[in-house]
Order: structure tokens, then C-alpha cells, then sequence
């Protein structure tokens, strides 16, 4: 995989967490509805999705280390605080279905990159997934705040 393509994969693999813990904050919030039930149900398939993209080889430079974690783990960790004291607002359905459009973005511009077959074949799948999850959240989510 070249490393325009790896560094592609990364931006993909931290758009899948941006969107996990998007779905994980709006649903914590009590929502309630088809298109909720629908996230519900993406959980476990996202979360294999996101584990088959950090199966995939990346050949870029790590993210730097601060006290031995990685820098997006210290930023999520403080959002997660600022979450659970209430003084940080759940996501909205909005914020939610912005994240899952911008993982499908991100696998699409994968997809134009070199790959090798299985990765090609795997991101093809995701991009069918992630097409079909976002349509569906948007056309159950009409009418929801």
C-alpha cells in the first residue's frame, strides 16, 4: 500500500471511532425512534468494520506518544469527561449522520487509491454498508431534532 493510501487508511480508521462515538453519545441520550433502533443495530457491525480497517497494514509514521498513549486517546478521554459532567451536549442525529457521511467519504477516497485486491474487495464492501446504514438513519431520522 503506498503511504498516500496508508495515510488515507488512518483518516479512515479514526473516521470510523469519530463516527462510533457519535452513535454511542446520541444513543446514551436516550433517543428514541426507528432510525435509533437502526443505530442500535449498526453498533456490532460497525465495530467489525472498524476492527477489518485496523486489520488492514498501514506503512505511515505513527501518531505521536504523549506519557506513553497516543494523542487522539488523551483528546477522546477529555471529551468523555466533559461528556459525562453534562457539561458537554450529547450529539444530535445531525452530528451523527455528519460522521458516518465523512467515514464514507473517506473509504470512497481510499478506494481511488492503489490497493491491493483484499483491500480493495474489503473497502468496496464498507462503502456498500456505510451507503446503505447512512441512507437508512436519514430517511428514518425525517422529522427528528
Amino acid at each position: 500500500m503506498s503511504v498516500v493510501a496508508g495515510k488515507k487508511l488512518v483518516r479512515t480508521q479514526e473516521a470510523a471511532r469519530q463516527f462510533r462515538q457519535s452513535s454511542v453519545s446520541y444513543l446514551a441520550s436516550g433517543a428514541q425512534g426507528m432510525h435509533a433502533e437502526a443505530l442500535k443495530r449498526f453498533a456490532a457491525v460497525s465495530a467489525k468494520l472498524l476492527s477489518e480497517l485496523e486489520a488492514l497494514p498501514v506503512e505511515v509514521e505513527p501518531l505521536p506518544l504523549v506519557s506513553g498513549k497516543a494523542v487522539p486517546y488523551v483528546l477522546e478521554r477529555s471529551r468523555q469527561v466533559w461528556r459525562d459532567s453534562g457539561l458537554m451536549a450529547a450529539d444530535s442525529i445531525q452530528d451523527v449522520l455528519a460522521k458516518l457521511q465523512t467515514w464514507l467519504d473517506a473509504v470512497e477516497s481510499m478506494c481511488q487509491e492503489m490497493l491491493p485486491a483484499h483491500a480493495r474487495k474489503l473497502l468496496s464492501h464498507h462503502m456498500l454498508v456505510l451507503r446503505g446504514q447512512l441512507e437508512a438513519v436519514q430517511w428514518l431520522s425525517r422529522g427528528q431534532a
